[in-house]
């Protein structure tokens, strides 16, 4: 009886710990760990297929005036069924030679709307973009990339 005691406690652990994979794996089980997490204080993690997040398209044009001033535009998607968790975004500017000069990550909050609630992540099958202006003084880039991470 003790034995079956301790396996049930062990299964228990396995689920509480490992929930993020299991939902993952089965998302039909997302709703029954939501609840278990409401009375535990805890969250189930959304999704993080990095294969998953395409950069559709992305621009990095500065003010012929003012270069020093520049605004990004990035328009990215989510190929997933699943919802995912919105990513980070790597700026790495580089020179003629592909040397890198700087990088930043954006974070969700940085470029995401206020109104859009983070913990709810990025629909499946979905596209959506931003723009943000940027200071590049002092930087003389030929080339930038960006690509999605998570931390």
């Amino acid at each position: 009886l003790l034995s079956l005691l301790l396996v049930l406690i062990l299964c228990a652990q396995a689920l509480y710990f490992l929930r993020g994979a299991v939902v993952q794996w089965q998302p039909g089980a997302r709703p029954y760990f939501d609840r278990m997490c409401r009375k535990l204080g805890c969250t189930v993690p959304l999704s993080r297929q990095l294969d998953a997040l395409r950069v559709e398209s992305s621009s990095l044009e500065t003010d012929p005036e003012q270069p020093a001033h520049a605004k990004l535009k990035v328009n990215f998607s989510n190929r997933s069924q699943r919802v995912q968790a919105w990513p980070c975004f790597v700026l790495r500017l580089s020179d003629l030679q592909g040397m890198p000069l700087a990088q930043r990550i954006f974070w969700p909050r940085d470029y995401l709307p206020k109104t859009v609630d983070k913990a709810a992540g990025m629909a499946p099958m979905s596209e959506t973009g931003f723009r943000l202006d940027l200071d590049l003084e002092g930087i003389q880039a030929s080339s930038y990339q960006v690509t999605p991470r998570y931390p």
